[in-house]
C-alpha cells in the first residue's frame, strides 16, 4: 500500500510501523495475536492523525492543554 500510494503521489499519507506489536496493538507473538491495553505512543499517533485529519478537533488546543495543569479550584465529576 505504501508504494501505491507513493507511485500515485498521493498527497498525505503516512506509515509507521509498531515492531513487536500484533494487530491489536499489543505485544504479539507472529503466531498468535494478543489482546490487552494499547501503548500510549500508539494512541498518540493514532489521535494525532485523526486529529489532523477529521476536521472535528482543535489539534493545537488538545496539545497546549497536555502541557497545562489544571487550576486548584477546578473539579472534577
Amino acid at each position: 500500500m505504501q508504494q501505491r500510494l507513493t507511485d500515485v503521489n498521493h498527497p498525505d499519507h503516512a506509515l509507521i510501523t509498531y515492531p513487536n506489536l500484533g494487530h491489536a496493538f499489543y505485544p504479539s507473538s507472529p503466531w498468535l495475536t494478543e489482546f490487552g491495553p494499547v501503548p500510549p505512543y500508539v494512541l498518540a499517533d493514532l489521535y494525532s492523525w485523526l486529529a489532523a485529519h477529521s476536521g472535528f478537533t482543535n489539534h493545537a488546543s488538545w496539545e497546549a492543554s497536555l502541557h497545562t495543569t489544571p487550576s486548584s479550584n477546578s473539579t472534577v465529576k
